[in-house]
């Protein structure tokens, strides 16, 4: 009797700890998708820009491919982004894709783990994903992105330089110009009022012609360039200048700056970064004929958005702003002025790169995530919020796209400052020459720390 008694409770437990052992299973089977996924796994994203909306597209179609997966946008404060997401990933507990600013990438690139392989190579056509990488973007984001044949950042979108200008201001003064001069044939001063600056030759002109100055006092701007304190992306348009006059801007090794050595361009030996200084502080030189700028008018965009300023050079973000500051007013976008010898149309970009940090918890699954940003309906939503040029090559933008430069910049942070105070020594009257030598000087420094 006993026996039979030890061997009902013996069957009960083993019972028991089937049925249990069935429940873990069914619960964990239940738990994960068809990508063998366990469910809950959290990935996490770190932006400064970016609103919720512009990514929901992208978040609620990954989520429901990757039925396992939960996608967490944070938009964080830009004030100590970099700190607060350094000291994040150095701890192992930091974002799992990080939204960072195209000129961190050469800094800050080792923070971040590479694209797997053939994530979008086809292996059909045998060609590697950097090759593929190639095809999807222009050769400045390639630059940007790519390091020792690996790919660490996607871009969606560019925020690119452009030419505004505003047209009821300038058909004025056109007007008046053929008020006081009757007998003139100025078709070709038409054309260039009509439709903006096509080269740096066509914008001195207008800047003849439009500003009103008594003395130093400038009444009414051309266009807002030549200083860094009241300009709001000096950098970035003195950077845009050199460029088109063909500066190198570091050695082929990226240990040394050179753009402020002697260099072969446009069929002479010339200075071309120094040429771009001289020529960007010129229009704040009351001494030289291009003056039409200086530290006492207002901010560039809220000169431009009041009328005070007849053209401006900014990102297509600025556009918010002008729109916020003057609702009514008319204004026309153009190309940026371009060197008019050149062949080479070149322009530049600032832009947001989607990267995937070493303290990712699936690495994997995070650059799924960041591929997904490049599918054709996943971008046009993205691109349809946030108002900006797509970063990706298609037929209508691929001439546009292929004019961009970009450059090897060391510190995102420092080298603003470098350049900045470059154009102040420029402004205070220190030759461009010492200027650009003593900037190189410190870039250079900055390049050697990157090797450390």
């Amino acid at each position: 009797m006993n026996n039979k008694k030890y061997l009902y409770i013996a069957g009960g437990i083993f019972l028991a700890l089937i049925i249990g052992l069935l429940i873990v299973l069914t619960v964990t089977n239940k738990n994960k998708d068809k990508n063998n996924q366990p469910r809950n796994n959290i990935l996490t994203i770190w932006g400064i820009s970016d609103e919720q909306n512009a990514l929901s597209s992208t978040i609620n179609n990954f989520q429901t491919k990757y039925s396992s997966a939960k996608v967490v946008y944070v938009k964080k404060d830009p004030t100590n982004y970099l700190k607060d997401s350094l000291a994040e990933i150095a701890a192992g507990k930091g974002p799992d894709v990080w939204v960072v600013p195209n000129d961190w990438m050469v800094k800050y690139h080792d923070q971040m783990t590479p694209m797997p392989e053939k994530l979008i190579a086809n292996a059909k056509e045998k060609k590697s994903d950097t090759e593929v990488y190639q095809t999807l973007y222009p050769n400045a984001i390639y630059q940007d992105n790519v390091f020792n044949d690996k790919i660490y950042g996607v871009p969606v979108a560019l925020n690119m330089l452009q030419l505004y200008y505003n047209n009821d201001l300038l058909s004025k003064v056109m007007s008046d110009y053929q008020q006081a001069h009757p007998d003139e044939q100025n078709d070709n001063l038409n054309n260039i009022f009509s439709s903006g600056p096509q080269n740096w030759d066509d914008l001195v002109t207008m800047v003849n012609l439009i500003t009103q100055k008594n003395g130093n006092n400038i009444s009414r701007s051309a266009i807002a360039l030549g200083n860094t304190a009241n300009i709001t992306d000096s950098v970035s348009i003195l950077t845009l200048m050199m460029l088109q006059d063909g500066a190198k801007m570091t050695s082929d090794d990226h240990l040394s700056a050179t753009f402020q050595t002697k260099q072969a361009q446009f069929g002479g030996i010339n200075y071309p970064g120094t040429t771009a200084l001289q020529f960007y502080a010129s229009f704040a030189n009351p001494s030289d004929k291009n003056y039409t700028w200086n530290n006492n008018l207002s901010n560039s965009i809220q000169s431009f958005a009041e009328g005070e300023t007849a053209m401006l050079i900014d990102f297509e973000s600025a556009k918010s702003d002008i729109e916020r500051i003057s609702p009514n007013l008319y204004y026309k976008t153009g190309s940026v002025p371009q060197i008019k010898a050149t062949a080479n149309p070149i322009n530049f970009a600032k832009y947001n790169t989607y990267t995937v940090t070493k303290a990712a918890k699936d690495s994997a699954l995070a650059w799924q995530f960041v591929s997904s940003l490049t599918d054709d309906n996943n971008s046009a939503q993205y691109l349809n919020v946030t108002k900006q040029t797509s970063a990706i090559i298609f037929g209508n933008n691929a001439d546009s796209l292929k004019n961009l430069a970009t450059w090897y910049n060391p510190d995102p942070e420092k080298t603003p400052e470098i350049f900045k105070m470059m154009i102040s020594q420029v402004n205070e009257g220190k030759s461009a020459q010492t200027a650009i030598e003593n900037a190189a000087s410190q870039v250079t420094t900055l390049l050697g720390k990157l090797k450390e």
